[in-house]
C-alpha cells in the first residue's frame, strides 16, 4: 500500500516539475511511476486477504 501511495505522489511531483521545468526526464520518470504504482496495487490485493 505504502509502495502504491509512494509511486502515485511521486508521479504527482514529477509531472508538476516537467510542467516547470519541460524537461523529458520528469515526464518520463513520471511515466514509469505509473505502472509501477499498478503493480503494487496488484501485488497489495493479493496480499491483502493473507493479512
Amino acid at each position: 500500500m505504502l509502495g502504491n501511495a509512494a509511486c502515485g505522489v511521486g508521479a504527482v511531483f514529477l509531472a508538476m516539475l516537467y510542467a516547470a521545468a519541460a524537461s523529458p526526464f520528469h515526464f518520463y520518470a513520471a511515466a514509469a511511476l505509473a505502472p509501477a504504482a499498478f503493480i503494487f496495487d496488484v501485488l497489495d490485493g493479493r496480499i491483502a486477504p493473507a493479512r
